[in-house]
């Protein structure tokens, strides 16, 4: 792939992420006031606001994937690494020693909560809950790493930073 489509992608997913990222902002602004929930409160929940749960947790997996799958691969071809055979904990290693993210076994949990998030449904009230409140917990770390990884293009890809996209087209 050439370096100007490797830029174009990046930028795109960045731009990508930025949009999860603030609906996410919108989710926790909703339900914040709900959290942290016990079982209880989840059952007691309306049709809207379940439907408002499901999206934090649909935003919270996508959020996490994105940057994981998608941006930081993108940042280390942008850099002119090879990332073939790299394992998702081989890209973490990567972004921490690059600053992008400050704690590699940090992103790592915040990969397993994506992991429960996309492909278990407990029927288990307490692991329903659990699961919730953490998706819930994620958002902060989660928007700190679009932050720096924001932040990392902007500084150190400025090229990619330039490229227009529907977030920052005036």
């Amino acid at each position: 792939m050439s370096a100007e489509r490797t830029a174009q992608l990046l930028a795109q997913n960045v731009a990508a992420a930025a949009a999860v990222a603030r609906r996410l902002v919108e989710t926790r602004e909703d339900l914040g006031a709900r959290f942290p929930m016990d079982a209880d409160a989840i059952d007691r929940l309306g049709r809207l606001e379940r439907r408002e749960v499901d999206g934090l947790l649909k935003q919270v997996e996508n959020l996490q994937d994105i940057l994981g799958g998608r941006v930081f691969r993108g940042i280390l071809l942008a850099g002119d690494e090879d990332v073939a055979g790299l394992t998702p904990r081989d890209v973490a290693n990567r972004m921490a020693a690059l600053g992008v993210i400050v704690d590699a076994t940090a992103w790592r949990r915040l990969n397993d909560l994506r992991n429960r998030l996309a492909h278990e449904y407990p029927l288990d009230r307490a692991r329903q809950t659990l699961l919730v409140n953490d998706a819930f917990a994620a958002i902060g770390p989660l928007l700190e790493i679009l932050a720096r990884t924001e932040a990392y293009v902007r500084t150190r890809l400025p090229e990619v930073a330039a490229i227009p996209t529907p977030r920052n087209v005036p």
